[in-house]
């Protein structure tokens, strides 16, 4: 066995490091690629569940059960164009709303579309508001815009999201007013019904 001469041990230590970088640039590139589905902002997930269907629940309130919200629920994502999705919500037998979701330029539109059963627009219908703000994250926030404070003045301080586990795994749709804590159901986009 001989020793390497500086030139050859600066040579083979150069090749060692390159080697050690270009594995830890792979590995990073794997974990970021491995991860990226989990990065995209919330509306292209969505996109992502089209002609899919979910069970979810109310989560809050959870202190009454004889609440009309309090029953098995079920959405199904429909992706109309790459701008709209249309997210039927099913409250055991009520199939009356749908929330539109609509993408314009750099922020989302929410919108509540009730019906009666016959398929005319119920009398309460069209209320939500824009998330300009929140596009790339996780979470959407969408303020009462003045359509719904004008149609249902008690509703000028709703807020509603729309919001996704860390781990993508469940949707939260979420409304507080006046500040307050109104309604919450949770979906588990885990399993496909």
């Amino acid at each position: 066995w001989r020793p390497l001469s500086g030139f050859r041990q600066s040579l083979v230590m150069k090749l060692v490091r390159t080697t050690t970088l270009l594995g830890v640039l792979g590995l990073l590139f794997l974990l970021s690629a491995s991860s990226l589905a989990q990065d995209l902002p919330l509306f292209e997930q969505l996109k992502g569940h089209a002609g899919k269907a979910y069970a979810g629940k109310m989560t809050f309130p959870d202190n009454k059960p004889n609440d009309p919200m309090n029953k098995p629920m079920r959405i199904e994502v429909i992706k109309i164009s790459d701008n709209h999705i249309r997210i039927p919500l099913r409250v055991g037998d009520d199939n009356s709303r749908v929330w539109m979701l609509t993408r314009i330029d750099d922020s989302i539109l929410l919108k509540h579309d009730h019906r009666a059963k016959d398929g005319t627009p119920d009398d309460l219908t069209n209320y939500g508001g824009v998330d300009a703000h929140q596009l790339l994250g996780r979470q959407l926030i969408f303020p009462a815009d003045a359509e719904t404070a004008a149609l249902l003045p008690e509703a000028k301080t709703n807020v509603w999201s729309l919001r996704l586990s860390p781990d993508g795994k469940v949707l939260y749709y979420y409304l507080e007013r006046d500040g307050q804590p109104r309604f919450e159901a949770t979906f588990d986009l885990t399993k496909k019904l």
